[in-house]
């Protein structure tokens, strides 16, 4: 195959090996996933680029949070590269590494992040009363 020819095809189906780690934060369920021969690992909303996810939702917990992440993220290889669920400022990935040693929030002890967490008293973002009010309802009706 030459370099400059992919092996694959729009909508082709490819297999990816892919290791799950489950967070009890910020709801039950919130998961990663690590890609392990990719050296990749996709955060969704508990870690974000120099930042976290939030922990003032139902059923979050700022110890929860401290704690995942430090013990199922930031023990992968410092090279893996991170990807979040979404990012604000317009990063698309950072490192492990990276994270370990330039996120403000998760450099902190457990005391002084749980602080600095219960201290933000950010506003609840728009309809978030109905999208937790949807979940629940599919969660209820998908074990139906």
């Amino acid at each position: 195959m030459s370099s400059n020819t992919w092996p694959y095809k729009r909508y082709d189906h490819i297999r990816v090996r892919v290791r799950v780690r489950i967070f009890s934060f910020p709801i039950l369920g919130c998961m990663t996933y690590v890609w392990h021969d990719g050296g990749s690992v996709f955060t969704g909303d508990s870690l974000l680029i120099r930042g976290c996810g939030r922990t003032d939702f139902q059923q979050g917990s700022s110890e929860k949070l401290y704690h995942s992440i430090h013990k199922q993220i930031f023990t992968l290889p410092e090279h893996f590269t991170v990807y979040p669920g979404h990012d604000y400022t317009g990063q698309t990935s950072s490192t492990v590494g990276e994270e370990k040693r330039f996120n403000t929030r998760l450099t902190k002890s457990q005391e002084d992040f749980t602080r600095f967490m219960k201290e933000l008293k950010l506003a609840y973002p728009h309809q978030i009363g109905e999208i937790f009010h949807r979940k629940r309802i599919n969660a209820k009706y998908s074990s139906i």
